[in-house]
Formats: C-alpha cells, sequence, structure tokens
C-alpha cells in the first residue's frame, strides 16, 4: 500500500481527492496547513506528496525545497491556480514532478498521482533500490536513506547490511556472519555479532526492541525481512 500526503485545502476538492485515491488503495493522509503538513512529512514516510501553494503561508517553494532535500525519492504534485510559465519553471526547479493549475478535476489529479507513483516504483526498480520501511538502500553505491536522509552507516556495520540484503529471507547462524562478515573461523557463542545487530536495529527500524526487518530467529540467528 502506498501512502500519500495530501496538503490541501479543507474542501470538496481535498476530500474527492483523498476518497479517489483511498479507493485505489493507498493511505491517504489529509491536511489543509501547511506546517501540520511539515511536521507529517519529516516524521513518516510517503510515496507521494500532493501539496497546493496557497495552503503554504510563506515560501511555498522553499517548503518544496527542504521537502526534496529530505525525501529525495518522493515524487511531488503541485497545485497552484498560478499557470504563468516563470511561476511553473520555478516550482519544477524547486523539486516539483509534476505542476497542476487549479481548478483542476480531481479525476485527471488521482490519475496524475497514480502515475507519479507507477514512474517512482518503476525506478527504484531500474535503478536497483530497495525499499522496506521508512528506508531505502541503493543497492549499488549502498548509501542508506531513513526518511529521506542517508545514515552513516560503514565499517562492519554495512558489511553485516550488505550480507542480510544478499540473504534476505533467509535464516543465518551467528557462526555464518563470523565466517562470511568477519572472516573468523569459531565454533563459540559470541556477542560480537548481536552487538552489531542491535547497532544495525537502531539504524533501520523504528522500534529496535521490537524488530520488524531483523528479527531473531530463536536459539539460531537472524533473519532479514525487507
Amino acid at each position: 500500500m502506498s501512502r500519500v500526503l495530501v496538503i490541501e485545502r479543507a474542501d470538496e476538492h481535498g476530500s474527492a481527492l483523498q476518497r479517489l485515491l483511498s479507493v485505489n488503495g493507498h493511505d491517504v493522509v489529509l491536511t489543509d496547513e501547511g506546517l501540520d503538513g511539515w511536521v507529517r512529512l519529516t516524521e513518516d514516510h510517503y510515496d507521494l506528496m500532493v501539496l497546493d501553494l496557497q495552503v503554504v503561508e510563506s515560501n511555498p517553494l522553499d517548503f518544496c525545497r527542504r521537502a526534496k532535500e529530505r525525501k529525495p525519492f518522493m515524487p511531488q504534485l503541485l497545485l497552484s491556480s498560478e499557470g504563468e510559465a516563470p511561476e511553473v519553471i520555478r516550482a519544477l526547479e524547486a523539486g516539483a514532478s509534476s505542476y497542476c493549475v487549479k481548478p483542476v478535476n480531481p479525476f485527471e489529479l488521482a490519475a496524475r498521482a497514480e502515475a507519479l507513483m507507477r514512474l517512482k516504483n518503476d525506478l527504484e526498480w531500474n535503478e536497483k533500490i530497495l525499499r522496506f520501511g521508512d528506508n531505502l538502500v541503493d543497492l549499488q553505491t549502498y548509501h542508506v536513506f531513513r526518511n529521506g536522509r542517508c545514515l552513516d552507516i560503514s565499517g562492519v556495520v554495512l558489511d553485516l547490511l550488505k550480507y542480510f540484503i544478499k540473504h534476505q529471507g533467509e535464516m543465518v547462524t551467528r557462526n555464518d556472519l563470523l565466517r562470511d562478515v568477519w572472516g573468523c573461523q569459531v565454533n563459540n557463542v559470541t556477542r560480537t555479532v548481536d552487538m552489531h545487530v542491535s547497532k544495525l536495529r537502531r539504524k533501520l527500524e523504528r522500534d529496535p526492541r521490537n524488530p520488524r526487518h531483523l528479527v531473531t530467529v530463536q536459539g539460531k540467528g537472524y533473519r532479514f525481512i525487507p
């Protein structure tokens, strides 16, 4: 299920868009305040932002730029009553993926939103990007993003993440990890693996104490579930 943040005036137009996207199976969050929209944007993961520029009280294009910095892979569909070329160009330069001049038919707007989300998914596949939870991993560079911010993951912790991704869905033992990640031949129990898995959980999991992706297989090892 894709998540869509709609920052739009509290009128029939915004409600219609919310209904159309919800009917298509998307989780839609609707707010009519720019500040509230920014808080929601920074606190959760979204696959698309629909933004009415008139809702943002001051410097709406700066809002778009900052959103692009925080969520570089999230498309932005902007709405405005201004349709002159200079305004459209400035919006696209600020980070917009698409631009609609109001009034716009809600069915057309929903279709544009669907197209942007399909394109996002296609790009993630073509560029070999793995997404899970709030995280994005570029599988070519192994840059890791959480809620749009690049995480500082390096050394053995990064090697551990690479190994889990390569063996996603598989149960791997601590000895597997010691042998293949650390290059050690060890038969006794060690806390080294557990400590580094804990570090990785703190980077990637919403609740490291109740992990959803790096789960423990009791008495055996770990399993990575994207």
